[in-house]
């Protein structure tokens, strides 16, 4: 999956589409809010981190290295985010403030936050709500 597109897989099977018929406005929302998400923060940056959080969940490599210092320390902090937002630490909140003073960093891990819920809603659909079960729900 591309993390441009974020809500089509590789087959070009939209893997909300059966969420989509049961919760129609709860996967509205979910678009609306990737939507939103990428017009309040650094969109090229953004898709850089989910490439990363896509390819950790897929156990596979992202598309490119962070190029420079703050590109690593976004990727880093997504890796976490994505792995365990738990254990997300103080230095690596304060890696991301040397790049964005605190508002623009609110929004990148809202943005984040929002869109990672996203792929995982779309990694889980499909398996959860297979559309052989149609008419079981």
């Amino acid at each position: 999956m591309e993390a441009s597109s974020g809500s089509f897989s590789e087959d070009g099977d939209d893997p909300l589409a059966r969420l989509a018929e049961l919760h129609p406005g709860g996967v509205a929302a979910l678009r609306r809010a990737g939507i939103v998400a990428r017009g309040c923060t650094d969109a090229a940056l953004l898709d850089l981190c989910l490439d990363h959080c896509d390819a950790l969940l897929a156990g596979g490599d992202p598309p490119r290295a962070p190029r420079d210092e703050r590109e690593r320390a976004f990727v880093e902090f997504a890796e976490q985010f994505a792995t365990s937002v738990a254990t997300v630490s103080d230095a690596q909140i304060d890696a991301l403030r040397e790049h964005m003073d605190d508002i623009d960093v609110y929004r990148f891990v809202e943005a984040l936050y929002a869109l990672e819920l996203t792929r995982r809603v779309e990694l889980v659909a499909p398996t959860v709500l297979p559309r052989a079960t149609r008419g079981a729900l």
